[in-house]
């Protein structure tokens, strides 16, 4: 993967981050275990659709012991802000995460650490979502090289969005397309209604719809709150819940 450039990875990581004043980081340290159990239950409160506790769970372990978080509990907090609206703390989180991130390794890792921004339709800070479209070109680029091909047709979806988001709507189309008969229907989901958006931008308004009513069969079947594969899949399901709320709001 390229490194990008000091002044540019300098200004896209300026954030503010919350004070590391919680009695709990000052009176002794948080051990990694201690760490995972508040993690764990942060991703409950969200599967169960309590969004403050879920954050305010989460930001006790960013201000204690913020090396035991993955990835993937990034990206899952990430959803979180998006579904609550947040525009300001959905920033300032994905800015720690990038920085928490910093020249990912592995195709999953850069995946994670912007994925959770440009699910988000109010992201618009041009240098996030110039990083966002580098690091997943490099996870598309990288996933089979580095034992990571599993998770390809994600990726692809990921740089599909990244592309929609910069206005690259041809592009989009085509990332997005390559997962549209995947077997996962959360894959099959998000890269539908990314490939319906991005089609009726290029004034491709018939086909649009008929990708976006496939979309929508599938969003009606998606499992409901309460349910134990709703507990296990929440996050995709809210990310797909958020692309079909702004396909809606696009295409009428």
């Amino acid at each position: 993967m390229k490194t990008i450039a000091k002044s540019f990875l300098a200004s896209l990581l300026a954030v503010t981050l919350i004070p590391a004043g919680d009695a709990l980081a000052q009176d002794a340290p948080m051990t990694d275990a201690q760490a995972r159990e508040l993690l764990d239950q942060a991703l409950d409160y969200a599967a169960e659709q309590q969004y403050e506790e879920a954050v305010e769970t989460f930001e006790t372990v960013r201000e204690a012991n913020p090396d035991a978080i993955e990835s993937l509990d990034g990206l899952k907090i990430a959803v979180v802000y998006a579904v609550m609206g947040d525009v300001e703390a959905h920033e300032e989180h994905i800015r720690w995460l990038i920085q928490q991130f910093a020249q990912p390794r592995m195709p999953t890792d850069a995946d994670r650490a912007v994925k959770g921004y440009i699910i988000f339709s109010l992201a618009d800070d041009e240098e996030l979502l110039a990083y966002a479209r580098e690091l997943a070109v490099y996870a598309t680029d990288a996933a089979e090289a580095l034992g990571e091909g599993e998770y390809l047709a994600w990726f692809d979806v990921t740089r599909g969005i990244a592309e929609y988001r910069l206005g690259n709507f041809e592009q989009a189309s085509e990332w997005a397309a390559r997962s549209t008969d995947d077997e996962s229907e959360y894959i099959r989901g998000l890269a539908l209604l990314y490939h319906a958006m991005a089609e009726y931008q290029r004034g491709n308004e018939d086909e649009a719809a008929d990708i976006f009513e496939q979309a929508e069969q599938l969003v009606a079947e998606l499992p409901e709150p309460g349910t134990e594969e709703y507990r296990t899949e929440w996050t995709d399901i809210l990310v797909i819940q958020l692309a079909h709320e702004e396909a809606r709001e696009l295409m009428g």
